[in-house]
């Protein structure tokens, strides 16, 4: 007798990202579809909106496409891990400083505060890079205008192996029942459909995905109405590395 449980089961997950994959890709290619159709006979007025909502979708599509090889990659192991010392503070500012004027031009302050004297993390600096970006531009498309986001890098004495990047907003917030969800693929929160948020519903599983493979810990906490917290700890660098 062999146990087949756990075949049955990735036979089944197999099964299921499929079918969700499918669904994904359905809309934007209707959209598509529809939008080229109408296109050849749409007067001026009208094919300037078709040709802005065909860009809309073939960067959806774009952007779809480039987190499922993502995904694949890492589910295949594909993508090697080139773990080196990265000095986590100054390259998280500067991802911060890149997406400043973004956030300005969202009506959003961001705030950068670091220990000092921190040891540099045992990190890729693709995945930390993709970590990052993926958490902070989440918060940035989910807080209103005229608030702030606030990114720390700093020590913590309850995980004296491991820095702490967090990484706070004070935007719409998640639902209570929605956050057993949040790292399954395609998972898409009730606030991203209401604020047409772009997004494949990959962005959290890729981040929860990474952060595991760079022996890390993320956390995510959250109230509706006064914003959300990530909390990525990544191990520190040890000269055994």
């Amino acid at each position: 007798m062999q146990d087949i449980t756990r075949l049955k089961e990735l036979d089944r997950l197999k099964s299921q990202f499929v079918s969700n994959v499918s669904h994904e890709l359905r809309t934007p290619l209707t959209s598509i579809k529809l939008y080229a159709e109408q296109l050849p006979t749409a007067s001026a007025e009208r094919s300037a909106r078709y040709l802005a909502a065909l860009q809309r979708e073939t960067a959806r599509l774009e952007a779809m496409v480039e987190d499922l090889l993502t995904i694949s990659r890492l589910d295949l192991g594909k993508t090697r891990i080139q773990i080196s010392a990265l000095p986590l503070a100054p390259f998280v500012q500067q991802i911060v400083e890149d997406r400043r004027m973004l956030a300005h031009s969202r009506g959003l302050t961001l705030h950068f505060q670091q220990d000092k004297h921190l040891p540099p993390v045992a990190g890729d600096e693709r995945f930390v890079m993709q970590i990052v970006t993926n958490l902070l531009t989440n918060a940035i498309n989910y807080t209103p205008a005229g608030r702030n986001i606030f990114i720390s890098v700093r020590h913590d004495p309850q995980e004296a192996g491991f820095l702490r990047l967090t990484i706070e907003d004070e935007g719409v917030g998640i639902p209570p029942e929605e956050m057993p969800h949040l790292f399954e693929r395609f998972f898409r929160g009730s606030a991203g459909r209401k604020l047409q948020v772009p997004g494949t519903g990959l962005g959290l599983a890729i981040v929860k995905e990474m952060v595991e493979r760079l022996n890390g810990k993320i956390h995510i906490e959250s109230e509706v109405g006064k914003g959300t917290k990530a909390i990525v700890w990544l191990p520190v660098w040890k000269d055994e590395h």
